[in-house]
This record gives structure tokens, sequence and C-alpha cells, in this order.
């Protein structure tokens, strides 16, 4: 077992990749009152390095200057009133000032801590974090509400080290959820559905598990139903048969089977509400499946389910949901769920590495990469 092979196959995909449109500033997202901020810059250090092989937001050549992001900012927020919830980060971690400068940083929380916006949410590695950083965010935004989202992913060691590969440690991650937590700051994970080397049942046993990890130790859970990119390993897998997007159904069954009085803090992002994609090219974006039938009707779930802020109306609505009987896309779930026969995820993830060991490209010289510098 080599899992080299993978970042490196995924950093020859990645060179590929196009360069986001040098006129982007900020991607920006909004549903309903929650409203997301995305300072692009250049190249993610994870995503330069062959990490997170089902991962990619991008980037530009650079980065721009603080004026300028602070300008563009300020034009966002005036477009966008009655935000409750402001989401902050960037194209890779927000807090890396390999991104962002320290002092650029500081401003956005300035003008963030400014605004009226009651909740704000700073998304990034949790590496990232210290104590000092930890200091002036309560400084800047001591009018708000606080979260800090880290991306975990999963709570599985063995599968990071292997297949996500972004130097994530557990118990790293279980101190500085501590620390956050010590200075009064809420605490969100992002955590993975639909891992490449799992079986259905092995990757809804995986995000529960790692969903009540994240309840244990005093956090919110958002939920990443993984949506098959451009440019990425993962793509790369499905087209040579080793993936399959996940349905729809899997989600709600995920939703299902957690314990119903905690559903008013799980948050779902990426479920296919967000059109990630790069302007002329023939590839396009996987996301979770369903069929013609039952699309509308699922898309009509999330945005409900996303509204409703009461555990109860939550779990209502699911039970009403998992009722529905105009085609058979929730039973054909439950009944890949009840396949015997699983191999380890090793196992599987050896049989792409033997494949990718055939493939010429492999071989190649890594030459030095000045991809989104």
């Amino acid at each position: 077992m080599n899992p080299t092979i993978l970042a490196k196959y995924n950093q020859y995909l990645r060179r590929q990749r196009p360069l986001l449109d040098q006129s982007i500033i900020c991607d920006v997202f909004r549903n309903n009152t929650f409203l997301e901020i995305a300072f692009i810059s250049k190249c993610c250090r994870n995503d330069a390095k062959g990490s997170c092989i089902m991962c990619d937001y991008g980037a530009i050549s650079g980065t721009k200057t603080q004026n300028i992001y602070l300008s563009e900012m300020e034009r966002i927020l005036n477009q966008n009133k009655g935000i409750k919830y402001l989401l902050l980060c960037a194209n890779g971690s927000i807090m890396d000032e390999h991104q962002l400068s320290e002092s650029t940083f500081k401003a956005i929380l300035q003008k963030a801590g400014a605004s009226e916006i009651p909740n704000i949410i700073i998304e990034t590695h949790y590496q990232d974090i210290t104590s000092e950083k930890l200091s002036y965010i309560v400084k800047y935004l001591k009018q708000q509400n606080i979260t800090i989202e880290i991306g975990v992913e999963t709570l599985n060691q063995e599968y990071q080290d292997l297949v996500i590969m972004k130097g994530i440690k557990v118990e790293e991650v279980k101190e500085k959820i501590a620390l956050i937590q010590s200075v009064g700051i809420s605490v969100d994970i992002n955590i993975m559905l639909g891992l490449p080397f799992l079986s259905p049942l092995e990757q809804l046993r995986d995000t529960l598990s790692s969903v009540s990890w994240g309840f244990n130790h005093g956090c919110n859970p958002v939920i990443f139903p993984l949506n098959i990119k451009p440019y990425t390993l993962l793509m790369h897998m499905y087209k040579a048969g080793f993936y399959q997007p996940i349905s729809h159904w899997l989600i709600l069954i995920l939703l299902n089977q957690i314990e119903e009085t905690l559903l008013d803090r799980i948050t779902l992002s990426y479920y296919g509400n967000r059109k990630d994609e790069y302007k002329n090219i023939v590839e396009e974006t996987i996301y979770p499946v369903s069929c013609i039938k039952c699309n509308d009707i699922l898309m009509d779930f999330y945005e409900e389910f996303f509204r409703l802020d009461d555990w109860k109306l939550r779990k209502s609505l699911l039970n009403r949901i998992l009722k529905w009987e105009k085609c058979d896309c929730y039973k054909k779930q439950l009944d890949l769920l009840e396949e015997k026969g699983q191999i380890n995820f090793k196992d599987k993830m050896n049989d792409y590495i033997s494949y990718l060991q055939k493939d010429n490209i492999i071989n190649i010289a890594y030459e030095e990469d000045n991809y989104g510098k």
C-alpha cells in the first residue's frame, strides 16, 4: 500500500485545472438568512500537495490586496440585507497566512464585527487556530455569537492517514476543540458522507460514528454529501469505475438514524443546492443522485429542513418524505445497505492503486508546480 501514489496522481489532475477568473475576489452564496463570503486567493497548501482527494475550491494567481478584499466584502454586505448568519472562509483555510495575511484577516473580522449580523461563522483548518488568533476573534466580534467551523471529514484515523492525507490527527482535533470552547466560541465540524473505498453501509456507519463523536465533544455537525468534482481524484475514480455517486436517499436515511432530539443541531451543505462550475469545460460536477420523480420533492425537503429550527418539526418532515411511494429510489437504497460480502476499505484502495500503477502517468516525473502561486 502506497497512499502517496494517490497524492501524486491528484497533483497531476490538478495541474490540468484552469485557474479561476482573475477578476473573482469573493465567492458568494446565500440561502435565506445565511450568507457565505469566501475570499479567493492562491492555491490552498493541501490542494497543492495532492491531499483532499475529493476537494476543489479552485485558485487564482496570487492574492488580492487587503483594500480590494475589504471593498468587495462591503459591497456584498450592502447588497445582502436581513442576514442572520455570516460565514467567512477562503478557498482553503482563512486563518492560514499563506492564503490571507494576518492583517487582512483581522480587517475582515473588524468589518464583520461592525455589522449588525448577529452570528458569525469562521471556517478554517484546525491546525491554523492558535490562542492568539482566538483572542482577537473574540475582541473584534464581541457583539456577535461566534462559531468556528473546522473540516474533519471522518474521525477514522486510519482513513485520515491513508485517504484524506490532510494531516488531521483526531487527538489534536479534540484538543483544539477544547481550546476553542474554553474562550466561549462554539464549534461546528464538517463531516463527509459518501467517502470512497467504502460500501454504502460503511459510508453510512462512518458518518454516523463521526456525527456521534461531534455531539459527544459539544460540536454541531455539518454534513457534506460528497460531490464528484472535475480535476479531482474522486472524479478519476468515478470514471474508472471505482466510485459511484451517493443517493439523496442515503442522506435521508442518515438523518433518520440520528437521535431525533439532536436534529436541530444538524446542518446539510452541498447536497445539490450549490453549483460551483468551471467555465468553458465539458466536465461537470456530479451531485448526489435521484430519479426524475423524486428530485423536486427532495430539493423541497432540503429547503424546508434548512428553514425549520425545531427538532420535532424536522423529524415530522423527515417521517413524511420517507413515506414517499411514487418511485423506488428509497427502497433501492435500503437494499444496497443490506448487501453482504463487503471488503475492507484498504483492499478497495489497493485495487485502485494497482490500477493507477498500470497507468504510465504515474511514472511521469513531477516537476515544480507553479499552479496558483
